[in-house]
């Protein structure tokens, strides 16, 4: 049996002036693409998407809340607060080194995101009625979204400029505490606080209508258990869009090729890193926090 290995090379380092080029390709992008987003176009598609799923459903109340949150969460991927979860995939993949692993990955991105969606779950339905009184003023919903999303946008900026190699931050949010299997598990973390920190930022302050309506309705039936298992569901219906694409990619094709390309080649990988963050961020600060922001606050 032949074992010999075949060593890959790592291609040429990235030089400075190269990351900073792609860098600001990647905020022209980001502003493009913010620019030319037609929020009028994109929820009314999910609206019927969902109204297609659901509004056949007749069951008890708890339970339709959880279907209804499950889909709304699956047709979210064709909104402003769904699709730019997309870019996290390449940071997913790169700690992923077989099917196996990616599914690792995703599993944790999910629980991060879960946990938060459902904390939040939990507090909407606990404050019932006082919740359902906020919703029906849209500028506090988009102050909440304005606010929420300029937080990720920052997050996201820190994170391609991490990547790119421009600044070191040992960690941007020391204080989110993972599980200890979590911890644990060596070279999974990455996927975590994304699904946590970006996957949940997007969940929580979401402004799509059928969103609210699920908050207005664990708010309704007024238990937090039934809200924490909704927005559980919610955060699980967002990410299959995601894992589907992925898979796709990585292993629907039924070879490691993909994953031992990703393995050879880290640092073309955080550039890649880098240049999806920088767009979502970019994005998420010229969409939600100017364009959206001037007309929330300047009202």
């Amino acid at each position: 049996m032949d074992n010999t290995t075949t060593i890959v090379s790592e291609p040429k380092p990235w030089s400075f002036s190269k990351k900073l080029v792609w860098l600001m390709i990647a905020a022209i992008l980001g502003a493009f693409i913010a620019k030319i987003w037609n929020y009028e176009v994109t929820d009314p598609l999910a609206l019927q998407f969902q109204k297609l799923v659901v509004g056949t459903v007749a069951v008890l109340n708890s339970t339709l809340a959880v279907i209804l949150a499950f889909v709304s969460g699956m047709s979210m991927i064709i909104t402003a607060c769904g699709w730019p979860m997309i870019l996290n995939l390449t940071a997913m993949a790169q700690e992923s080194r077989s099917r196996r692993t990616w599914l690792i990955s995703v599993g944790l991105y999910t629980l991060g995101l879960m946990i938060v969606m459902a904390i939040v779950g939990a507090i909407v339905g606990f404050l019932g009625g006082y919740f359902i009184h906020a919703l029906e003023k849209t500028s506090t919903k988009l102050i909440v979204t304005v606010s929420v999303y300029t937080l990720v946008g920052l997050y996201a900026l820190l994170g391609a400029l991490q990547e790119f190699g421009f600044i070191n931050v040992p960690t941007l949010f020391p204080w989110l505490k993972q599980p200890r299997f979590v911890s644990g598990l060596k070279g999974y973390k990455q996927s975590f606080v994304l699904g946590a920190v970006i996957g949940g930022g997007f969940g929580v302050g979401c402004p799509f209508p059928t969103y609210h309506a699920v908050l207005a309705f664990i708010a309704a039936i007024g238990s937090p258990i039934v809200g924490a298992t909704a927005l559980a569901a919610n955060a699980v219906g967002r990410v299959i869009p995601i894992f589907i694409v992925g898979s796709l990619i990585l292993g629907g094709f039924g070879t490691p090729k993909v994953f031992t390309w990703i393995q050879k080649r880290s640092e073309t990988i955080h550039m890649i890193n880098g240049i999806a963050l920088a767009v979502l961020g970019v994005f998420m600060i010229v969409y939600w926090t100017i364009l959206v922001g001037t007309k929330v606050f300047l009202k």
